[in-house]
């Protein structure tokens, strides 16, 4: 630790925690997966790109985002926004061999350079609670799924990110949100 500046903490990652290498370049925006699957295990792992993972028809699947472990029901939706935030699934008690994931990664860069207008406030205060992760309610899933769906059939660049920008915000319209932790685990503090 001598060669650390001073002032600078050494930052320390757990062996079982997987920093997944995200395929979204630094040319993209972001990327979308849509993907049908027979089991939905994903190893506890961070990445520095925003995630809103949308999930359908792993009921009694575990989702685990910090310190959090829930079992989820038939659609689950939430929004990770913080680089070092844990977050893993697991089969659980999910007997589906039938799983529908739709998962689009961001760059924070894509959206930082609008949440200082008033335009975007909302938004704004949707990311603020997404560092520690939320989770969407089935009203807000519901009212929103359609333009996610819509989201993965867009092939034009240009649109492809206005879509996003509407889901976003209409995301942060949501009355249901709840945070997938209740206080930050110490190792997933700033500073």
């Amino acid at each position: 630790m001598g060669n650390l500046p001073r002032g600078k903490k050494a930052k320390f990652m757990r062996p079982d925690i997987f920093r997944e290498k995200s395929p979204l370049s630094a040319d993209d925006c972001f990327v979308v997966f849509d993907r049908r699957k027979s089991s939905f295990t994903f190893p506890v792992h961070i990445h520095p790109e925003y995630e809103l993972n949308y999930v359908e028809g792993a009921s009694g699947a575990q989702r685990i985002i910090g310190n959090s472990v829930e079992t989820i029901g038939e659609q689950d939706l939430v929004l990770i926004a913080s680089p070092e935030l844990e977050h893993a699934w697991k089969d659980g008690e999910c007997q589906s061999n039938d799983i529908h994931e739709i998962t689009i990664q961001f760059h924070p860069s894509l959206i930082e350079q609008y949440l200082d207008k008033k335009q975007f406030a909302s938004i704004q205060q949707l990311l603020a609670k997404a560092s520690r992760g939320v989770v969407f309610g089935k009203g807000t899933v519901d009212r929103v799924l359609p333009l996610l769906r819509i989201l993965t059939l867009e092939r034009d660049g240009f649109y492809a990110v206005m879509k996003l920008l509407v889901l976003l915000y209409e995301l942060s319209k949501g009355d249901d949100i709840n945070f997938s932790i209740d206080r930050l685990h110490p190792k997933n503090r700033s500073g």
